[in-house]
């Protein structure tokens, strides 16, 4: 199987950077930047005069950047690539490498309303395809997912949280011509206050997820999902009155869900749970 120049420049390039002293910082203009990584190299090999000789061999590097502008406290980052590759030569020889980064940017961590950007990207990661009642279908995925959250932490009033995150994939599977491709969109809201000595803590979030896969009906068409969810949710916490160590809790959510399938089947309707808790210990 042919590999790319860039497969085999990527791991080069990291061992030329890790060469570099560990405890090199760069800083420039307020910038300030620290990064140290790992190199890893092996062999294995198989022989018997009853079995077919067999070789592997493994490289994985990884690196850890750091920095942040002029305060820590105004913009940090970290970013930490990867790369991993495993050949096994034997009697069917096989090639999978995978290689990607995440990520993650503070923003004006230690005040009352700090905020971040995560991110990660992923190509030629190994999984496996699902199909219910069968087994040993290996996939190759490239995925990537994206979140922004903020906090507000503000005196004397309730907490609240925000976020949303998007996030994209497809896999292949290895010897076949099947693919399957993935969509999800998140948002979520969170609040939490403590009143008259009960903590409370409430949300709402809502989730769509599109998926596709081809090559598996028997009339070689495609099979498609889309699904759409909302979860409502509030937990309640308080100290038992009659004993320091115990305390009585109770949570309500409801998510309503909306399914739509190929071939016009359409599934709808909504989950409720509730569940009340009582904590009293004996001495």
């Amino acid at each position: 199987m042919g590999r790319s120049r860039s497969s085999y420049y990527f791991p080069v390039l990291c061992m030329l950077l890790w060469a570099l002293p560990a405890a090199a910082q760069v800083q420039v203009d307020g910038l300030h930047l620290t990064a140290d990584g790992n190199f890893t190299a092996g062999y294995a090999g198989n022989y018997g005069n009853q079995q077919p000789s067999d070789h592997a061999i493994d490289v994985s590097a990884d690196a850890a950047i750091r920095g942040y502008y002029f305060l820590p406290q105004l913009i940090s980052f970290n970013l930490l690539p990867f790369y991993g590759r495993s050949q096994d030569n034997s009697t069917s020889k096989s090639i999978n490498n995978s290689s990607g980064y995440t990520g993650i940017v503070n923003l004006f961590s230690g005040t009352h309303a700090p905020g971040y950007v995560d991110f990660n990207q992923q190509w030629n990661g190994t999984g496996s395809f699902g199909i219910p009642g069968v087994t040993g279908l290996i996939t190759k995925e490239n995925s990537h997912e994206l979140t922004v959250g903020w906090n507000f932490r503000l005196p004397h009033l309730p907490g609240l949280s925000v976020s949303f995150s998007d996030g994209s994939g497809m896999s292949t599977v290895l010897g076949s011509n099947s693919t399957s491709t993935f969509k999800t969109r998140n948002f979520n809201v969170t609040t939490d206050y403590v009143l008259a000595s009960t903590y409370l803590n409430g949300g709402f979030s809502h989730l769509n997820s599109d998926s596709s896969i081809t090559g598996v009906l028997a009339n070689g068409g495609e099979f498609s999902s889309a699904n759409s969810s909302n979860r409502y949710f509030i937990n309640a916490t308080r100290r038992f009155p009659l004993m320091r160590t115990s305390q009585i809790s109770g949570n309500f959510n409801r998510t309503p869900y909306d399914d739509a399938f190929s071939g016009g089947v359409h599934n709808f309707g909504a989950t409720d749970n509730a569940a009340a808790n009582m904590n009293l210990p004996f001495h």
